[in-house]
């Protein structure tokens, strides 16, 4: 697992906060791109708007998110990721 694409329903402050609960010291690498380590791990991540979903009368801004890692085992990335995720997580019905 060296890189990975996902598509979130969050607006870009929505996104960086969680990546900065789960990553408090992650930084800024140029527009929408960010870097954050969790023990041997690092991660950097690249942010591209996608488009509104629209359900009914709900409009949910969606992100694509790429994710490449730059260090770490495959272990130590997946640790990450998951760490990420949990952080991340954000309840649904």
């Amino acid at each position: 697992m060296d890189s990975l694409q996902r598509e979130v329903s969050a607006t870009l402050a929505e996104f960086l906060r969680g990546f900065g609960d789960a990553f408090p010291g992650f930084v800024e690498a140029g527009p929408e791109r960010y870097i954050a380590r969790h023990g041997a791990a690092a991660m950097e991540i690249q942010l591209r708007p996608g488009p509104v979903r629209r359900i009914a009368s709900l409009h949910l801004p969606t992100l694509h998110v790429t994710i490449r890692f730059t260090a770490g085992t495959k272990a130590e990335r997946e640790g990450m990721l998951a760490h990420m995720d949990r952080i991340m997580h954000r309840g649904g019905g």
